[in-house]
C-alpha cells in the first residue's frame, strides 16, 4: 500500500481566487472594458501556458493520446481568440479617455 505524501509542494504557486461577476461588454464603460479585456487575455494566456507545459511534460515522457491532440488544436483556437481580444482591447483603449 502506498503512503500519502505529507509535504506536497505544488509546482506552481497558488493563485488567489477572484470573484468575477458577468456584465455584458456593451454595458461596460470604456475603462471597465479595458480592464476586463486585459484580465481576460491574461487568464487565457495563463491557461495556454499551463496546457503547453502539460503537453511538454507528456511529450518528454513519450505519452500521446487523443486528449493531447485536442489540447494542441485548442492552442490554435486560443491564439485566434487572443487575437480577437487584442483587437477589442485596442478599440476599447482608444475609446477610453
Amino acid at each position: 500500500m502506498r503512503k500519502a505524501r505529507r509535504n506536497y509542494t505544488p509546482s506552481t504557486p497558488p493563485v488567489p481566487a477572484t470573484l468575477t461577476t458577468y456584465k455584458h461588454l456593451v454595458d461596460m464603460t470604456p475603462a471597465e472594458s479595458v480592464l476586463y479585456l486585459s484580465q481576460l487575455m491574461e487568464r487565457l494566456q495563463a491557461k495556454q501556458a499551463r496546457e503547453r507545459a502539460y503537453l511538454k511534460r507528456r511529450a518528454d515522457r513519450g505519452t500521446r493520446t487523443p486528449t493531447d491532440e485536442m489540447y494542441e488544436s485548442d492552442q490554435v483556437l486560443e491564439d485566434e481568440v487572443l487575437a480577437l481580444l487584442g483587437d477589442l482591447y485596442q478599440a476599447a483603449k482608444e475609446a477610453s479617455p
